[in-house]
């Protein structure tokens, strides 16, 4: 039985077809609406994430967070293991400026933003320091040896 014969032919051909317009769709949106794409995915910043740098700077891990508008009061640094560091902190904004009506936009993010910042080397929070100052978070990060593995016996 040729190829052409098959009765599923046409349903694989629709499948595809369908799924090439739907590719050049996707493409379409992105250059109209020019959409910067990171790993295949939109930049954090769009997602309503705040923006991070990693540095790594000889014996130390730097990372720099823009958290504008953020109360330092409202902000949580925690390092969850030595290659994960996990920052949270809550926009609040005044339940007045909620419930106002004639909004024309309203863009500026509120609530919770939490986002996990994966290091590339074992860091260790001592000695770390952190400072925050004008919605710029800066977090100082002393690296450590990478963590030991323990061998598994196949006996």
């Amino acid at each position: 039985m040729a190829l052409k014969d098959n009765p599923f032919d046409i349903i694989f051909r629709e499948m595809e077809n369908m799924r090439h317009g739907l590719w050049g769709s996707l493409d379409d949106m992105h250059q109209r609406y020019m959409l910067p794409a990171v790993n295949g995915g939109l930049l954090p910043a769009i997602r309503g994430q705040f923006k991070v740098d990693v540095r790594d700077e000889g014996d130390e891990v730097i990372v720099i967070a823009d958290l504008p508008g953020v109360d330092k009061d409202k902000l949580i640094v925690e390092l969850v293991n030595p290659f994960t560091l996990v920052i949270r902190c809550d926009q609040v904004v005044e339940s007045e400026d909620t419930s106002r009506e004639g909004y024309y936009m309203r863009e500026r993010a509120y609530g919770t933003m939490q986002r996990a910042i994966y290091l590339p080397c074992a860091v260790t929070d001592e000695g770390s320091t952190s400072t925050f100052k004008n919605g710029v978070l800066e977090i100082h990060l002393k690296k450590t040896e990478q963590p030991s593995r323990i061998p598994v016996n196949t006996d």
